[in-house]
């Protein structure tokens, strides 16, 4: 199954990529799709636990699963200055 990745940030700057197209199983879930984020990009390991994960553009559980046609955005942990 097809879904498409929006990246965001520095994850879109690093990777030179606005989007990705990945294909997973049937079933899978969010975190699938960011473990799959991770093993083509391993920089990014350090930001898994914090990533910002939509679901058709919309914040939700990331053991929710995804089905054909889900559009995902991943972006940067958001780290406020003080």
């Amino acid at each position: 199954m097809k879904i498409t990745i929006k990246l965001i940030g520095r994850y879109k700057d690093i990777t030179g990529k606005q989007e990705l197209l990945f294909d997973i199983l049937s079933g899978d879930t969010l975190w699938h799709a960011v473990d799959e984020f991770i093993k083509r990009y391993p920089v990014f390991e350090k930001d898994k636990q914090f990533m910002i994960v939509t679901k058709n553009n919309m914040f939700t559980n990331l053991n929710e699963k995804i089905k054909e046609g889900d559009n995902l955005t991943i972006a940067p942990p958001v780290v406020s200055g003080g």
